[in-house]
């Protein structure tokens, strides 16, 4: 998960819904400040409004624009700084760097804006400096930094700059809370921290020293991830919680501190395949959804324990039954209890997260009301976008799928049909499993191609190539790239041969199965080899260009009516970096399509994106783009998905494909759906 910032919507200023809390402090005025360009960067105009007008000349060949600021000493109970800004051309802006001038070091926080009026944040945490250890509360001097996107001009108006103390904390464990875990909890702290941005709500960041809590300070703690709690931490939980604070705890074991907030923590769960639905109990409390996707194989079902405390909802299983057996989350005036890590900030995460936060806590309900008006709104706006879209001939709207579960396949597929889905990406495995040795899992194969063309769907294999997710590897050490000593593998080495052999007789096996075609996932080398500009050498690039084209050759000699098409990295750049040299393997004829995975939140960023992917396409049909409804960096609503699939067509594109399907996928397609 990124470091950076996401925009938080203007629609819900904390300020006013929270009044007994104080947190805003104005770091400069910014009639008369004296905002310092640097080189090539234009002095800002200030407007009739009292406000400051940069102009960003980005049609220039200039990387970025920035500005100096002297500014007052920061608080030291500041959560971060707060831009109110205006941005007339985001596509325009790759991402906003705020830098403070500490002791002569510079620290830096990022951030990537949308389009409108928005708030960005910049939280205290994230103003770090790898060679210092300078507080940022220290700083005497600000720099605006602009960071150039796509090749075109634009302004940003600035409304106001000031430091913020939300009432929110996220903590972020420690070794500590999370011993040997550090990473997972740096990453679902991130995770929390956007879910409760998209509700509308800011957070600070802190860390998991449970002395400097107080409700005073902090209305909510949010535990994200602190799965060893000691007799102090608890003590210490227990009477901020006494002394009228409120805790959102997930993916918790602790029972005595769900006993303090009136829940039952029941014991871990797990089974071979995934839960990935959660459906609640839409009378149980005001603005529930009726399903919330969240995949998982690890549970700790929670329950109410007694009244007031309420339990919302239970996890699907794989058949698509209710179990009673798997509460999956509870609310009380005391805080709320999530049976697994912080969800994806899905529009049904988003939405039970509000629901619940009100329940709890009355004074933020009018956020939770202003967020259910705005999503009707914008769902009705999704259908009445998705209306005017006419697919292009033989266009793929197609939708990538985790393994489905044969007992709900055909229900499955017959769903996506009515919701004019006509491709489906079903992720069949890797070249662990060894699918040519494999007849079981040929078959079920079989079973699934002969279900979906029944629903007139087309069936693409979804492969994973060199990403390695078994343990411990069942082939020599040598078949590897080695990453850190003595760690576990993640990543076949492309150039081996062995490997190659497997790749070409999976899709072999894949062919001769009937599919409608074969899609490569992690044809590639991993990020940690990209990192070293010489890391991924020409040699290497080569070898994959040329195990793409003996891949297509393989195909191609058993069924050549068999479509062969990637999911790669979105810039030509970014993906050469790592050895996806895919517009070559277009140009050359290996793949029928690539498919550029451009996870943007902001429609003209994508296709911004979108338009460097087809510059160096043969024909603008020979590009799919990935819609990133759910990934990990972006997650989209109903209108979102609608506004980047007609981004596409626009564009000519040869379809859409969305990550991924899930309950909410399925209904955001529902909302699109135009009879």
């Amino acid at each position: 998960m990124s470091r950076r910032c996401r925009p938080v919507r203007l629609l819900l200023v904390l300020a006013l819904l929270w009044p007994a809390i104080g947190w805003g402090a104005e770091l400069m005025p910014l009639g008369g400040a004296p905002w310092e360009p640097g080189p090539d960067s234009p002095p800002p105009q200030e407007t009739a409004a009292n406000e400051l007008q940069f102009s960003l000349p980005f049609h220039q060949s200039l990387d970025r624009v920035y500005w100096d600021l002297p500014i007052r000493p920061i608080p030291r109970q500041a959560g971060g700084i707060t831009l109110d800004i205006t941005c007339d051309n985001p596509a325009a802006i790759r991402a906003i760097t705020l830098y403070v001038q500490s002791a002569g070091n510079w620290l830096a926080a990022t951030a990537i804006p949308a389009a409108g009026r928005q708030t960005l944040f910049f939280p205290g945490a994230d103003f770090r400096a790898e060679d210092s250890h300078a507080d940022w509360t220290r700083a005497n001097r600000l720099r605006l930094s602009i960071w150039r996107g796509a090749g075109r001009s634009a302004t940003l108006i600035l409304h106001g700059i000031q430091t913020d103390s939300p009432p929110i904390a996220v903590i972020t464990a420690t070794s500590a809370t999370a011993p040997g875990q550090e990473a997972l909890a740096k990453e679902c702290a991130q995770r929390a921290r956007r879910l409760f941005e998209k509700v509308g709500l800011l957070t600070t960041s802190l860390t998991d020293d449970f002395t400097k809590i107080t409700p005073r300070q902090q209305a909510w703690v949010v535990l994200p991830y602190n799965p060893t709690l000691s007799r102090q931490h608890l003590k210490l939980l227990e009477r901020y919680v006494k002394r009228g604070g409120r805790l959102a705890v997930f993916y918790n074991s602790h029972a005595p501190l769900a006993a303090q907030l009136g829940f039952d923590v029941r014991a871990y769960a797990t089974q071979r395949e995934t839960w990935s639905t959660v459906a609640w109990t839409t009378n149980a409390i005001e603005g529930l959804p009726s399903l919330m996707a969240h995949i998982t194989q690890h549970l700790l079902p929670v329950r109410a324990a007694d009244a007031p405390a309420i339990t919302l909802g239970h996890w699907l299983n794989p058949d698509d039954r209710l179990d009673r057996d798997l509460p999956a989350a509870a609310v009380s005036p005391n805080g709320l209890w999530f049976s697994h890590v912080p969800p994806l900030a899905t529009p049904g995460a988003v939405q039970w997260l509000a629901a619940a936060l009100a329940h709890a806590d009355p004074t933020i309900a009018a956020i939770r009301d202003r967020h259910q008006a705005e999503r009707r709104e914008r769902d009705a706006q999704a259908a009445a976008t998705a209306a005017k879209l006419r697919p292009a001939a033989n266009e793929i709207r197609g939708v990538w799928s985790p393994p489905i579960s044969a007992s709900v396949r055909s229900k499955l597929m017959c769903q996506l049909a009515e919701n004019k889905v006509n491709a489906l990406f079903e992720h069949i495995g890797s070249l662990r499993d060894d699918l040519p040795a494999n007849p079981a899992r040929q078959r079920q194969i079989s079973r699934a191609i002969a279900q979906a063309h029944a629903q007139n769907l087309q069936y693409h294999a979804w492969l994973f190539c060199w990403s390695w997710d078994g343990y411990p590897p069942p082939w020599s050490s040598d078949r590897f790239l080695s990453n850190t000593p003595g760690s576990a593998p993640t990543w076949l080495d492309p150039q081996h041969p062995a490997n190659r052999e497997q790749l070409l007789n999976t899709v072999a096996t894949l062919a001769q199965l009937g599919v409608d075609g074969i899609h490569l996932d992690y044809i590639r080398y991993p990020e940690w080899v990209g990192e070293t500009p010489t890391a991924v050498t020409d040699t290497q690039r080569d070898d994959l260009t040329a195990t793409v084209a003996a891949v297509a050759q393989q195909v191609r000699d058993i069924n050549p009516a068999i479509r062969l098409s990637a999911a790669v990295f979105p810039t030509p750049d970014s993906a050469a970096a790592l050895g996806q040299d895919w517009p070559a393997w277009l140009a050359n004829g290996a793949l029928d399509f690539a498919s550029p995975m451009i996870y943007a939140e902001d429609t003209s960023r994508f296709a911004q994106q979108l338009a460097e992917a087809i510059a160096v396409a043969p024909k603008a049909q020979k590009i799919v783009p990935g819609i990133g409804v759910s990934a990990d960096s972006t997650q989209l609503d109903a209108l979102g998905a609608a506004q980047q699939m007609e981004a596409a067509r626009e564009q000519k594109t040869g379809g859409t494909i969305f990550f991924q399907l899930t309950a909410e996928l399925l209904e955001i397609l529902r909302i699109q759906r135009a009879d």
